[in-house]
Order: structure tokens, then C-alpha cells, then sequence
């Protein structure tokens, strides 16, 4: 199976005001768990979503580009909107 690249960021605004200010902002985030401490991300929506809409699995490898370090993680959960079907926020597993 091959991983999906993905670029994402650190995210500073953190909590439910932040969440939602980078979701205003065309952004959606998550959080990358394992290895050590979690790290809170900001990832593209649509570049997110394009990865989800080519793959018909629920949980699939990506390759998380984070400051310029690549590691390969799990999409664990995907919240969406129940109205919308908007992505609200998203769990990876790093796994290396």
C-alpha cells in the first residue's frame, strides 16, 4: 500500500478558538500522536480531502511532511460535520 503525501505545519492557535479560526482559514486540524508527545498540526482541507476521496479505506498510510521531516503516520479518526460533511478534525498514528 502506498502512503499518501501529505504537507502540514505546526499549529500555534490551539483549543476550540483556534481550531476554529484555522478551520475559517481554508485549514483543518489534528493532532499526530506517538513517539513522545502528541503534536498538534494544521493541515490543507481540500489537499486532505483529495486524499481521502482517492482511497476507499477508512484508516490509510500517509507521509506527513512536518517542518520538513517526513514520517509515516495512520489516519486514525476523521471527524466531520454531520450537516456539512465537512472535516472538522483528524488523528494520525505515526508510525515511524
Amino acid at each position: 500500500m502506498k502512503a499518501i503525501s501529505l504537507a502540514a505545519s505546526p499549529r500555534t492557535l490551539i483549543k476550540t478558538t483556534g481550531s476554529k479560526k484555522v478551520r475559517q482559514g481554508g485549514g483543518l486540524p489534528g493532532v499526530v500522536y506517538g513517539n513522545g508527545e502528541p503534536q498538534t498540526v494544521e493541515l490543507e482541507a481540500k489537499q486532505f480531502g483529495k486524499a481521502v476521496k482517492s482511497t476507499q479505506a477508512k484508516n490509510f498510510l500517509v507521509e506527513l511532511e512536518i517542518e520538513g521531516k517526513k514520517s509515516i503516520a495512520l489516519v486514525q479518526d476523521i471527524q466531520r460535520n454531520p450537516l456539512t460533511n465537512m472535516f472538522i478534525h483528524v488523528d494520525f498514528k505515526r508510525l515511524t
